[in-house]
């Protein structure tokens, strides 16, 4: 960890101030951009100024920016980010996709998305049109390994969450669906983790649970004012991931004596 960050999370290499001007450079061009990075905003890995200040500066170049692919969550879901990053009735602007990993750490099943972007033509958007997943059920191959085999989870995004398109208002409009939709809700909720309850996947039935899951789409920076509307309260999504901490020898470890570590 460098503590140092936290004096000043501005932009503490300039890789910020080298963003603004590639995105001002293909602005300038009439460029499209897609951005391809690791930890969200919104994770408690990335520190909250350096986050609003990459959300203030996709906001600047909305036009320019049509594609946001993230990782490190392992999780499927996406993030949304709005004209004022405080509010969430304002103009939803971008998108972000967080896709899902191959790597099952921890509570999830291994899994890879194909996107269907706008290709090369004239008056292309470049932006994502649809998107499949598959997934590698642990449990069935498993109980089978000399016939393992990848499944489709789903064929298209936008069939299995009723989208119209892959645009920010329409996962602004997802949200608000999930509140009172149930079907819907659960669909995202094991899609997330690519399991079901017959996997061993614990169902979310209560309302903070949900509305810890909306909030969660909300906030691709750390604020909770954009979650006021969600009402009952609300549980943040934890998955079981274990903390990664150096191995210190406790009293209860034995310790080799001076005889057995002879020069």
């Amino acid at each position: 960890i460098n503590f140092w960050l936290y004096i000043n999370q501005t932009d503490p290499d300039g890789t910020l101030q080298w963003l603004i001007n590639q995105l001002q450079d293909a602005e300038n061009a009439g460029d499209k951009v897609h951005i391809v990075a690791h930890i969200p905003g919104s994770d408690s890995e990335a520190l909250e100024g350096y986050a609003l200040n990459y959300y203030k500066i996709i906001n600047r170049f909305t036009n320019t920016v049509v594609g946001q692919f993230f990782g490190h969550t392992h999780s499927e879901q996406f993030y949304m980010m709005y004209s004022n990053p405080d509010d969430y009735k304002s103009t939803p602007n971008n998108v972000v996709y967080s896709a899902p990993s191959v790597t099952p750490y921890s509570d999830f099943f291994p899994a890879y998305r194909i996107y269907t972007i706008d290709g090369v033509h004239s008056g292309s958007t470049y932006q994502v049109i649809d998107y499949e997943e598959w997934y590698f059920n642990l449990t069935s191959n498993n109980a089978n390994p000399t016939n393992v085999k990848w499944e489709q989870l789903y064929k298209s995004a936008n069939a299995e969450y009723g989208l119209k398109g892959q645009t920010p208002d329409e996962y602004n409009q997802m949200i608000e669906r999930m509140k009172t939709d149930d079907d819907l809700f659960n669909r995202y909720y094991e899609n997330r983790y690519r399991r079901t309850i017959y996997d061993g996947r614990a169902p979310c039935s209560d309302q903070q649970c949900r509305n810890g899951y909306l909030c969660d789409a909300r906030q691709f920076h750390q604020t909770n004012q954009l979650c006021t509307d969600l009402e009952g309260g609300m549980v943040k999504p934890k998955d079981s991931k274990k903390k990664y901490s150096a191995r210190f020898v406790t009293s209860q470890e034995k310790r080799r004596g001076k005889e057995e570590c002879k020069i």
